[in-house]
């Protein structure tokens, strides 16, 4: 071997070497970091963090918008949707008429409202709303009405009078 070739074997050894030591070194220092983990400040001991955990979480979902206040359907309510009719017969008057109605089944209650609502937009409006909530109107008691309607002023149903 030529003097030449000799001397980069030997230090082409030499670095081998000295990369192997190192690797040697690092890999010791590895297994002392594993096995003595260290701790924060505070006392805990810190964990290694999964790849990915890093990222930011996701932001919760926003919760629904609650659903809109429901009237509640009562006597008040029933008598100030029967005052928007103007009707001449009276809000009392009518109110009754609607609780009555709604006592009887789908149809009968239907015609029972036209018969005593008429056919006008706003009369055909509250019958939609009155067949909707039919159940409630139909529980509301019609002394609550007259009640009510004796309070305000309002000229009450025809069992008042008597």
């Amino acid at each position: 071997m030529a003097p030449a070739n000799i001397f980069l074997a030997l230090l082409d050894s030499a670095s081998i070497a000295h990369d192997v030591a190192r690797l040697e070194a690092l890999k010791a220092s590895a297994k002392k970091d594993v096995t003595q983990a260290p701790s924060s400040s505070a006392g805990e001991w810190r964990h290694e963090i999964p790849y990915g955990a890093q990222t930011a979480p996701e932001p919760e979902p926003e919760a629904p918008p609650p659903p809109p206040p429901t009237e509640t359907v009562g006597a008040g309510w029933l008598l100030e949707r029967c005052r928007a009719l103007d009707s001449a017969v009276g809000a009392a008057e009518l109110a009754c008429g609607c609780v009555d109605a709604a006592k009887k089944d789908d149809a009968s209650m239907q015609q029972a409202l036209m018969e005593l609502l008429g056919f006008g937009d706003k009369a055909l409006e509250l019958m939609g709303e009155l067949c909707e909530k039919k159940a409630a109107v139909a529980a509301v008691d019609a002394r609550d009405i007259r009640a009510i309607a004796t309070a305000s002023g309002v000229a009450a149903c025809a069992e008042i009078n008597q």
